[in-house]
């Protein structure tokens, strides 16, 4: 490679990470998933209006049917 290539696909290879969170929450706290999101200045993000699923051990189960109600939203971020 020619230096001034070498030089910007080394610079390319350094110091270049790309972070992502997952949040898994209750419907109920949208607004306040949003709020931090927006003081931490988190523009950018995926929504999943409807996620349902359980907890590893204790927690409850989120199915929106007549036995278990709730339902949970996930944002990637």
């Amino acid at each position: 490679m020619r230096g001034s290539l070498k030089k910007i696909a080394s610079h390319a290879t350094k110091n270049i990470y790309m972070k992502a969170v997952f949040i898994s929450f209750n419907q109920a706290y949208y607004d306040t998933i949003i709020s931090i999101l927006d003081r931490n200045n988190l523009r950018g993000f995926t929504y999943w209006d409807v996620v349902q699923g359980r907890g590893s051990q204790t927690g409850e189960p989120h199915y929106g049917n007549h036995a278990w109600p709730t339902l949970n939203s996930a944002i990637l971020t």
